[in-house]
């Protein structure tokens, strides 16, 4: 029996909102990386971002779901007959694993198209921490059964993703993520950053390059060529080794020592997987590097956005110096710090 909504939200509306984010060491948080080097106790440094997916859950007519997406574009599916292959997917199986009809989600997204800040995950919890509200499943789901049920539905449509995106917008601030794949009941651990003294938000830039990264829908790259690569291993060991050397920077506060790292995962990132960088993307990397500032894409790489470090007088210097490049757009940095969060608002009939 399918749980329709349209009675149940016909005098409210579910809104939900769940951030995007930054990265450092997030290629290795894949679970068969994990599980393969567990003695490498690989860790990812992320920031949730105010860049935010933002859901809405209104009634709609029984058997049915109505999606409207801002940036993909307007779908009915019958709950009876969904398909979960096409660029709906994601959406069709979150809503059939609760198996509800009777609901128009609509999707705004406050960041370009794959562009590497963490979308799918931002869009994998928010819709289900809607659905969770919706059907008072509150006390059935904890932070880490989202994350888990967000990643588990997203990885099985689109191969060998991450875990890293749907923890920081489950989440929200600054925090090392250390992966324990192998251990079943844990799965992650959680580190809060709560007493740096670097500011990010005067240090840090996010660009979009004006052209997407690389699809996922035959897999993660960085999987390929892990099982590809002789020197896999050694690729996961030194970024895994850079990943440290930055949370002891993070912790003794020392931004040069950051910078210097953001630079040599981006380095060990484009050499080992060998993507080919769009020529605004490449100007970006070219001219941060110039200014003594740090500079790495964002999510799998090769396109979307970058994540750029520095101090404010490097920072200045080098916006000066490509904001004449036609195809890129800064977003604002700003860090979230409540992670998803969900709401019920009372409408009138």
């Amino acid at each position: 029996m399918s749980n329709c909504l349209s009675q149940v939200l016909k005098n409210k509306k579910i809104i939900v909102k769940a951030p995007g984010r930054v990265d450092l060491g997030g290629g290795i948080d894949h679970r068969i990386i994990s599980l393969i080097c567990q003695d490498n106790d690989l860790s990812t440094f992320n920031i949730a971002i105010k860049l935010y997916t933002h859901i809405t859950l209104e009634s709609y007519k029984k058997n049915f779901i109505l999606i409207d997406s801002d940036k993909v574009g307007q779908k009915e599916i019958s709950s009876s007959n969904s398909q979960f292959n096409d660029k709906f997917g994601l959406i069709a199986a979150i809503a059939r694993f609760f198996n509800v009809d009777g609901v128009k989600i609509t999707i705004k997204t406050e960041f370009p198209p794959m562009s590497g800040l963490g979308g799918s995950g931002s869009l994998g919890v928010a819709l289900i921490s809607a659905f969770v509200l919706a059907l008072n499943l509150n006390n059935l789901f904890s932070k880490k059964g989202i994350v888990w049920l967000a990643h588990s539905i997203e990885d099985s449509l689109f191969k060998n993703t991450g875990l890293q995106d749907q923890a920081a917008a489950c989440y929200g601030g600054i925090n090392f993520w250390i992966w324990k794949y192998s251990k079943f009941q844990e799965i992650y651990q959680q580190e809060p950053i709560v007493n740096t003294k670097i500011d990010f938000e005067k240090h840090s830039l996010v660009i979009y390059s004006g052209c997407p990264h690389y699809l996922t829908r035959k897999g993660s790259k960085i999987i390929y060529s892990f099982l590809k690569k002789d020197n896999n291993l050694d690729f996961v060991k030194k970024i895994s080794e850079n990943t440290a050397k930055f949370k002891e920077s993070l912790l003794t506060d020392n931004i040069d020592l950051i910078i210097d790292c953001i630079n040599t995962e981006e380095k060990l990132r484009s050499d080992f997987l060998e993507y080919k960088i769009p020529s605004a993307a490449s100007k970006i990397i070219t001219t941060a590097r110039k200014n003594n500032c740090g500079v790495k894409f964002v999510g799998g790489g090769g396109g979307g956005c970058l994540w750029v470090l520095g101090q404010e007088d490097n920072l200045l210097k080098f916006k000066k110096e490509i904001y004449r490049l036609k195809t890129i757009q800064f977003l604002p940095f700003s860090i979230d710090y409540d992670g998803v969060v969900a709401k019920s608002v009372q409408v009138k009939t």
